[in-house]
């Protein structure tokens, strides 16, 4: 067991994960430089103690100067989930970008915790409990693609000698988390994100603040190199029961449901992963949308459990009464 070898650089440090990991390694006393885009605002809460670069991952130059003298890097740029259907944008930004990160920290033998998705497993999520050591299914998106790619290309760095960890969270959520609360919850109170079958499915839930532990644990111990980590807080909360909830801390009824089978098959024929065609009609929720939210989430965490003792600290009860907060006053 070691501690994380300083400066640390967190990329994608203004997004809502890098928030939380630049705000807990300030609160250890940690020496941190965030990697920020041009124009992208600095929170007011950084003040002066973190040392900001200005750049993008897209850029070898930039991501070089970032990395430059750095212990640790915990890389989290990407091109969010509902960013769009532009393959073209999420794999520049996430892949190839993922490759500059991983090409400076060999340079500077920084030691490197990539944050992936379980968008990785693919179509797998459908049909089966998803383990790190499990083929991946087929990508069903944009986003799940270029998470694939940004996999491959650690494992291929590590081979070269880079020092890298993968990390797959399940569905991060919490104050501040843009398709699970923000997004989903807005829907909702809108009346217009109904149920997708039965919502029976497990929701696969991780809360922000259990991830970010588990981030921190991993970068302590060098043990971990090498590995690829699933980090699901493993609650017995369904999509009925979440959405059901985040309906009822707004005060507003319950979701209604729709049939599960025929939307997916309406999905299927609206767009084409494999061709890199996204969806032809904006009306039909996406295919990467559905993976999750029409699926038994079954992300398995024995083995972040089992090597590094890593359990959930915040509940699902706790993180439901920020929520109610949050939502009930914005």
């Amino acid at each position: 067991m070691t501690q994380q070898r300083t400066p640390i650089l967190v990329t994608g440090a203004g997004g809502f994960i890098g928030r939380c990991v630049v705000s807990r390694l300030l609160g250890e006393g940690r020496e941190v430089r965030a990697l920020l885009l041009e124009g992208e605002a600095t929170p007011e809460a950084w003040a002066d103690r973190v040392a900001i670069v200005r750049g993008d991952v897209r850029s070898p130059e930039s991501v070089g100067e970032a990395v430059r003298g750095v212990g640790t890097v915990f890389h989290l740029a990407a091109l969010v989930a509902e960013a769009g259907d532009d393959y073209e944008a999420h794999w520049t930004v996430t892949a190839e970008g993922s490759r500059n990160v991983y090409a400076a920290a060999t340079a500077e033998k920084a030691r490197v915790v990539v944050t992936t998705s379980v968008c990785a497993y693919g179509d797998l999520i459908q049909s089966d409990l998803c383990r790190e050591d499990a083929e991946r299914g087929a990508y069903q998106g944009p986003y799940g693609r270029a998470k694939q790619a940004q996999e491959d290309f650690a494992l291929e760095a590590h081979r070269d000698g880079l020092a890298v960890t993968i990390v797959r969270p399940a569905n991060v959520y919490g104050v501040g988390s843009r398709p699970w609360v923000e997004m989903l919850g807005g829907m909702i109170r809108a009346g217009q994100m109904p149920m997708i079958g039965d919502g029976s499915g497990n929701a696969g839930l991780v809360h922000v603040e259990n991830l970010v532990d588990a981030l921190l644990q991993i970068a302590d111990d060098e043990g971990t190199v090498g590995r690829i980590y699933n980090v699901c807080d493993g609650l017995d909360v369904t999509w009925r029961r979440y959405m059901g909830d985040l309906a009822r801390v707004q005060g507003v009824a319950p979701p209604p449901s729709i049939p599960r089978d025929a939307l997916l098959a309406a999905a299927r024929q609206n767009e084409d992963p494999p061709q890199r065609i996204g969806p032809r009609d904006p009306s039909i929720p996406a295919l990467e949308f559905l993976n999750l939210l029409a699926s038994d989430n079954r992300f398995d965490s024995t083995r972040i459990r089992e090597e590094l003792g890593w359990k959930p600290r915040v509940s699902y009860g706790r993180a439901l009464d920020e929520i109610a907060h949050h939502l009930g006053t914005t």
